[in-house]
């Protein structure tokens, strides 16, 4: 008989402790279908920053870089061929 009634009660608790996980496991869906349309926002947002920087990036490129390209380019010529002047 008190195999039985222990049998019960483990019952009991069990009965209890899965309607508590249910609980939370709803508490927990809820949080996360509250958080996810904030996420997605967050989301956007740095995608967004990210496309405007490598925008900034082409621009300065473009303005900064790219005209002085051959400039540079001919002053490393010219800074080799010196060297190798200085070397031989």
């Amino acid at each position: 008989m008190a195999d039985f009634s222990r049998m019960s009660q483990l019952e009991k608790n069990l009965a209890e402790a899965q309607k508590m996980h249910d609980s939370w496991q709803l508490k927990i869906d809820d949080l996360r279908s509250s958080i996810e349309p904030e996420m997605e926002k967050v989301k956007r947002r740095i995608e967004f920053q990210i496309i405007e920087e490598e925008m900034m990036l082409e621009q300065w490129w473009d303005t900064e870089i790219e005209p002085q390209k051959e400039e540079l380019a001919l002053w490393l010529r010219a800074s080799l061929d010196d060297n190798r002047l200085q070397e031989d």
